[in-house]
């Protein structure tokens, strides 16, 4: 029995997809933190009965710049989707051919089937994932602005807060760079295997962060790609559950 090296995600693909999103991430919240000065300077909400809900006019605006960022995200989404599925499963099988090359195995990859179904589920699981950023961003940042106008804050205090909720939407997007990268290289590997005839692998744990027990005791079980490898009860792929770094050595001559 003959294993092939593990391939690891590549740290250049993630690094870059993550830079991206925080990228529009910061525009996305310097653009909230703007419109937020500009709005409490010119109605304040000390000027107000400490009861009284927000004004109609900071909610409408409010609503504003949501469908504005909405849509931006709706832009790009698609865009970054597509350029890195497809940057990742190049590098994944770039680096495949090598390692099979190396034992012997000649294959050239075609756009099977398999292949393209596999990519469009991985396409439209990135977009979902990034139309989600604004969604969530923006149910921070109204509540924070709700709550300011409610309690008579001053701008000094929700300004704080509108900042401190940057950082949290920034690691979600290294999560979702992570994870989805993961994820990619996986899938293309699986299906690269299953064409050159290979049945089964063993599970690599990562050994890093903080590891899932049930991940880290089934190191080096030897499981059909077909189905999975049964962990907790369920048949999983490595990378597949969120934050997964596990991957896998495919067995050859087994």
């Amino acid at each position: 029995m003959q294993t092939l090296r593990p391939i690891h995600a590549n740290r250049g693909a993630i690094a870059k997809y993550r830079r991206q999103l925080e990228d529009i991430i910061k525009e996305m919240s310097d653009s909230y933190l703007y419109w937020l000065t500009a709005a409490y300077k010119k109605n304040p909400p000390s000027n107000m009965a400490v009861d009284l809900l927000p004004s109609k006019t900071a909610q409408q605006e409010l609503d504003k710049l949501h469908e504005q960022w909405k849509h931006r995200f709706e832009l790009i989404a698609l865009y970054l989707a597509l350029f890195h599925v497809k940057k990742t499963k190049n590098i994944t099988e770039r680096i495949l051919k090598q390692v099979f090359g190396g034992v012997g195995i000649e294959t050239t990859f075609i756009n099977s089937r398999a292949m393209q179904d596999a990519i469009s589920a991985i396409v439209a699981e990135n977009v979902s994932l990034i139309q989600s950023i604004p969604e969530q961003y923006h149910t921070k940042i109204e509540g924070i602005v709700m709550r300011g106008y409610s309690n008579g804050s001053d701008l000094d205090i929700i300004r704080q807060e509108i900042q401190a909720a940057y950082p949290i939407t920034k690691r979600r997007a290294t999560i979702i760079t992570n994870d989805q990268i993961s994820k990619i290289n996986m899938v293309v590997q699986n299906i690269r295997y299953t064409e050159a005839g290979i049945t089964h692998a063993k599970w690599v744990h990562s050994h890093l962060g903080v590891p899932r027990p049930d991940h880290l005791a089934a190191d080096g079980k030897i499981y059909a790609i077909a189905e999975g490898c049964l962990i907790g009860g369920k048949y999983i792929q490595p990378a597949q559950l969120i934050n997964c770094k596990c991957v896998s050595r495919a067995i050859i001559n087994a």
